[in-house]
């Protein structure tokens, strides 16, 4: 891959077509998420349990009535949204990364217990000698630490952009003809839980007719 200096302000980038990303990464890197799962389920068991209180909510209803029946799904769709954007930036550095090796450079758990997540530090060169770091949370760490570099792919012009390719759902990985996932993950079981929001409220839409 060629890169070139974009000038001070846009730093290094990719020269020539974007990589191409099948359809296939970019679905498991939106959906393919625990917490993306989560979010669906908050939002949809959530307005699917308060949506018979919203319909007899009126201008009497306390303020706090209703933010109380409104805190499980709105959290589920920010859950949800915040996984998506995620996994759109995580879709851009696929498609315009550059890849590297981050060696591990620090450790540290983000909860009691050795079953917990923890935030792992990788430091890397930049192609124009920068030194950068990549942090991930991540219940895998036993998988990230066993050896001390890591593959991962970075903004050019954000270096503190960057993630690590096994984070990645469908653990990709960049090659001359675009991205191949090394990971033979379905793609539908990620997709049942959006699909299944939409049908119950059509469902519910329709039998309240």
């Amino acid at each position: 891959t060629a890169y070139y200096t974009g000038g001070m302000e846009r730093g290094i980038v990719l020269a020539g077509p974007d990589r191409e990303v099948p359809a296939k990464a970019r679905v498991l890197a939106m959906f393919a998420r625990p917490m993306a799962v989560l979010g669906w389920v908050l939002l949809t068991f959530g307005s699917f349990i308060v949506r018979p209180g919203l319909e007899h909510l009126g201008p009497t209803t306390p303020l706090p009535a209703i933010l109380t029946a409104l805190a499980l799904p709105t959290s589920g769709l920010l859950l949800v949204l915040w996984q998506a954007f995620l996994g759109l930036r995580a879709v851009r550095l696929l498609r315009r990364g550059i890849p590297t090796v981050g060696h591990l450079v620090g450790s540290r758990k983000l909860e009691r217990g050795d079953e917990g997540p923890m935030e792992l530090s990788f430091e890397f060169k930049t192609v124009d000698g920068r030194t950068a770091r990549c942090t991930a949370r991540t219940y895998r760490a036993g998988e990230l630490m066993d050896d001390p570099q890591e593959e991962l792919v970075y903004d050019p012009s954000d270096p503190s952009v960057a993630a690590l390719l096994d984070e990645i759902p469908g653990r990709p990985r960049l090659t001359e003809a675009g991205v191949r996932l090394t990971d033979g993950s379905w793609v539908w079981p990620w997709l049942l839980l959006p699909g299944l929001f939409v049908f119950v409220h059509i469902v519910w839409t329709w039998a309240k007719r």
